[in-house]
């Protein structure tokens, strides 16, 4: 810790009795001539001449009491509508700032400036830089070993249900143990390869070496598999379509490369009111899952609607059914609409101002202590990043155009236009609350009005305007993790852009081993080992209702859904409200709501259950309020490493069950935990108010007569 935070104290807001400022009589009232003693309680000068000879610690610039005020006034000016500073810190700048209060504003910069005003941050990150090798064959060989069994076993649990996700922290535990056993079991003679020296041991594994591992498996695990590949999944497990190898490896590269309060109000108060009244014929239909059924209570049979060149066949549509989807699932997609216009709208009042000045300072904006370190190393050129983007768009294009997808050149680019707009605004959110917003359901919304009747291209543009901005998030999300590590950004950029490659050739391949019939029975509802396809399913689903029927049928004037079109004003006037109150109440919690978030923080409902989300957010207020507020020594030393530890636990378990029992047809050990999640209404598919009498019945048994 400096030297300056030993004294004045760290992380915490300090006592003013500890500190005693005394004017010597010979500098008179002059604040720019004023000799100042700064002392602690043990009498130890801190400070002389406020005006010149200031010296934040952790650096060796000399800054005056003015520069020092201003420098916090921007702070505090900059992080005006940040949910994430303390407000103890608000508090002491407003006040130090103010009161010209020198041995508090030292105090605050060494803080502030010197160090991250998080104390997320400061608990995880280090505010000095090593001189460590990154670049290692060792780390290379466990980075791309890692990401090829996590991405490989992602792509087959996402098959099942649960889908159980292997994530990044897992890859981070393995791996130390395999990097420090490397350092003792290689030898450390040198190599010569192509001119160049190496080593198979360059010395103990260091932190670097760690992250880039970490980076290498997180681009590709972060979300659990390639998007990309629930396309495939829907194409070969639900409408029978293989376009091949090539087609399957070229689209998951081109789209790699490329609240809690919520639940309460939506899922459980709304929900129950929406359902128990038989809005939508929900009498007829389950409460929650992520199907869509016909108005015979039978699931939707998308063969009977479908030409040969996998379009709409109107007619046939017209003799059949119109598409009926469970209570969470309608209301989920109106929550989608609300968070589209409130991401825009909540971005442009809270950071709109900010954010316009910081894109104007992109090159000088000083004020991040760990950016100032890197800039020691080499930066990645520009045209590396063009060069890249227009060898992906090449691809994106031949996937479209020489494929039988139906999709147009012009939906594209409109794919990728809706990507770049709303990245800054839901990377915002994100940054913030750790929570990212989809833009499936948007992306959905536009395709099925400019390319009606088209499933296969509605999904294509799903992917490519959805995944090209979280993919995107995904990659700056990491580099935020080299730039908190000191990771040499040429480095992170080639540990992204190979492993992206590497893990998407593996998905595929895992994909075309199950999907190809090593697995039987696979994507039916009821697989004996519950390799029912869930996220396929979805995106079948999404892709008969907004690509095959299309929105006109389903959420326009007149149809069934029509009214979850209000949503689109309820996310435009919820931001309005929120920020009027917080303007009126600076000093209310008002502005740490976000409307955003409580509209999107519930979008894996369905499939996930209100269950995850309670589970999930006792879990979070527990350790991230109560223990973080109680116990802030254990909390910044143990949070993460015990987060770490549960997530690999689950994975570990997960991966043991599977492999030892579910692919082996063994079956499960019976106890209470296993039956009681297996006999149940929901799991057995019986929790529906009016059930059909006759489901084997082909003629209508509730809905509208006309559609």
């Amino acid at each position: 810790m400096p030297a300056f935070a030993r004294r004045f104290g760290f992380g915490k807001k300090q006592n003013d009795a500890a500190l005693t400022e005394t004017v010597s009589p010979e500098s008179g009232s002059s604040s720019d001539g004023q000799i100042l003693e700064v002392k602690d309680a043990e009498g130890l000068n801190v400070g002389v001449d406020q005006s010149t000879v200031i010296t934040a610690s952790g650096t060796d610039r000399r800054i005056s009491e003015v520069e020092a005020n201003t420098t916090l006034k921007q702070i505090r000016s900059k992080h005006k509508w940040d949910p994430n500073l303390p407000e103890y810190l608000e508090e002491e700048i407003d006040e130090k700032t103010e009161e010209h209060n020198l041995a508090g504003e030292l105090r605050l910069v060494d803080e502030l400036v010197e160090n991250s005003p998080y104390v997320e941050v400061r608990a995880a990150v280090k505010n000095y830089d090593m001189d460590v090798p990154v670049n290692t064959v060792r780390a290379w060989v466990l980075g791309l070993l890692l990401t090829t069994i996590a991405s490989g076993m992602n792509a087959l649990f996402a098959l099942r249900q649960p889908a159980i996700t292997i994530t990044s922290l897992t890859v981070q535990l393995v791996s130390y143990p395999l990097g420090v056993g490397w350092y003792y079991v290689m030898p450390q003679r040198q190599f010569r390869l192509f001119g160049k020296s190496f080593s198979l041991n360059p010395g103990e594994f260091n932190i670097k070496e760690h992250v880039l591992i970490v980076v290498m498996a997180n681009v590709n695990v972060a979300g659990g598999v390639a998007y990309a590949t629930d396309t495939i999944t829907a194409q070969r497990g639900f409408y029978g379509q293989n376009l091949g190898w090539g087609f399957n490896i070229l689209l998951c590269i081109s789209t790699q490369m490329l609240g809690l309060i919520g639940l309460i109000i939506f899922f459980w108060i709304t929900t129950i009111g929406v359902h128990y009244t038989g809005t939508w014929y929900a009498d007829y239909l389950p409460i929650s899952d992520s199907q869509s059924y016909d108005n015979t209570g039978n699931l939707y049979n998308v063969s009977k609607i479908l030409t040969p060149e996998y379009t709409l066949d109107l007619a046939k549509y017209e003799a059949y059914s119109p598409l009926f989807l469970s209570t969470t699932f309608a209301l989920t997609y109106g929550l989608s609409f609300a968070t589209i216009a409130a991401v825009l709208v909540h971005t442009a009042l809270f950071h709109g101002p900010d954010l316009w000045q910081r894109m104007r300072n992109i090159r000088t904006d000083d004020e991040d202590v760990h950016l100032r370190m890197m800039r020691k190393y080499r930066d990645v050129p520009q045209w590396w990043y063009t060069t890249l983007f227009l060898i992906m768009l090449g691809i994106s294009l031949g996937v479209c155009l020489g494929y039988p997808t139906a999709m147009h050149w012009w939906g594209f680019f409109i794919a990728i236009i809706i990507a770049i707009v709303w990245f800054i605004p839901i990377g915002l959110v994100q940054g913030m609350t750790s929570i990212q917003i989809g833009l499936n359901v948007f992306t959905e919304f536009i395709t099925g009005y400019v390319q009606p009747g088209r499933p296969v291209a509605m999904m294509l543009f799903k992917t490519y305007g959805y995944i090209t901005m979280a993919q995107g998030l995904y990659f700056a999300q990491d580099l935020k993790i080299g730039q908190y590590m000191k990771v040499p950004p040429r480095s992170m950029f080639m540990a992204q852009t190979i492993a992206t490659v590497w893990a998407c050739i593996v998905q595929v391949a895992v994909l075309e081993w199950a999907l190809g019939g090593a697995i039987s029975d696979i994507c039916t509802e009821h697989q004996p080992n519950r390799f029912n396809c869930p996220n396929g399913r979805v995106f079948f689903n999404a892709s008969v209702i907004w690509g095959l029927i299309g929105p006109q049928r389903i959420f326009s004037v007149g149809s069934l859904y029509a009214n979850l079109q209000w949503f689109w004003l309820a996310g435009i006037i919820g931001p309005i409200l929120v920020y009027i109150g917080a303007r009126m109440f600076p000093r209310s919690p008002i502005k740490y709501i976000s409307m955003p978030l409580i509209f999107g923080g519930t979008n894996y409902i369905p499939p996930a259950t209100a269950l995850n989300y309670v589970s999930w957010g006792i879990t979070g207020y527990i350790f991230n309020k109560f223990i973080r507020n109680r116990y802030r020594g254990w909390w910044m030393r143990f949070n993460y490493i015990t987060s770490a530890g549960l997530d690999v636990g689950l994975a570990i378990c997960t991966i043991i069950i599977i492999l030892a029992l579910n692919l082996t047809n063994t079956s499960m050990p019976s106890w209470w935990g296993v039956t009681a999640a297996n006999n149940n209404a929901d799991n057995q598919d019986t929790a529906i108010r009016i059930p059909n009498p006759n489901p084997s019945s082909t003629a209508r048994f509730f809905g509208p007569t006309n559609w």
